[in-house]
């Protein structure tokens, strides 16, 4: 029996297996790879509940496993790399341009998303979307710990890692974890010497926005943290704190026992 040559072998992208057919490639998906199919646009969910695929280096949710390792293959492990798009200013990568493009509005300065309530504007209109959530008072994601809620899922994910002690985050080159995609990112630019926010007032820079907010009090003689009890102010938070400690730790004390008097009941006659 002669066989024909097969001209195109439908390839799996999360192994090294072939097949003639497209049904039998999705056949192997099923059983060896565990994916099903993602629910439909049409199925109501929000696209949040939609994308249940998370990716452990960076929180980018996908509807399909297969999209999930596609890009985990592409922009982290390399194991199967692809055409990417860098973003000129940031260094970030993308799997499609479309994603560049996106990405790009965040540094045009353009935000033309405004929000009828409050008039803050956003890039997106995603963005402004969640923002509205704030006004609405709608919060659905829970802590299943402590009930704190979050608007974000992302944020709530970031949240749960206090209870569990999870460091999913790990530096490839000192191999420190970290809680959050974010704590990370900062960690890594200290390998990569990079200091992003510069004084625009003498021109130091610095790792993170934060230090930055804090160097330019030095500037303006600001001093935003002001103790509760003595009202005395600070330039930097933890100096105020340590103030706190230091000075008012029994002043402190008195209070948390007025405090538990206060909320004593007396049984009735």
């Amino acid at each position: 029996m002669i066989h024909a040559e097969v001209k195109h072998m439908y390839k799996c992208k999360m192994c090294p297996e072939q097949f003639i057919n497209s049904w039998g490639l999705a056949y192997h998906r099923r059983t060896r790879h565990c994916e099903t199919e993602p629910p439909p646009l049409g199925s109501g969910l929000p696209a949040s509940e939609r994308k249940r695929w998370k990716c452990e280096y960076c929180e980018k949710r996908y509807v399909s496993q297969q999209s999930l390792l596609a890009h985990i293959n592409m922009l982290h492990t390399g194991d199967n790399p692809g055409p990417t798009f860098q973003c000129d200013q940031c260094g970030k990568r993308f799997a499609r341009k479309l994603s560049l493009d996106s990405h790009n509005k965040t540094h045009s300065g353009k935000k033309p998303h405004v929000c009828p309530l409050c008039k803050k504007t956003f890039v997106h209109s995603s963005g402004l979307s969640s923002h509205l959530r704030l006004h609405r008072g709608d919060k659905p994601h829970s802590c299943e710990y402590c009930g704190k809620k979050f608007l974000q899922r992302g944020d709530r994910d970031d949240h749960v890692r206090k209870h569990t002690g999870e460091r999913p985050f790990s530096c490839q080159q000192c191999s420190k974890s970290f809680r959050t995609r974010a704590m990370w990112f900062e960690h890594t630019r200290i390998h990569r010497d990079e200091r992003p926010f510069p004084c625009d007032i003498c021109g130091i820079a610095f790792r993170r926005s934060y230090a930055l907010k804090n160097h330019k009090t030095i500037h303006t003689g600001e001093r935003p943290h002001v103790c509760e009890i003595c009202n005395r102010s600070f330039r930097q938070k933890q100096d105020m704190q340590k103030h706190v400690r230091s000075h008012h730790q029994e002043d402190i004390q008195v209070q948390e026992l007025s405090d538990e008097v206060m909320t004593f009941v007396l049984p009735a006659d």
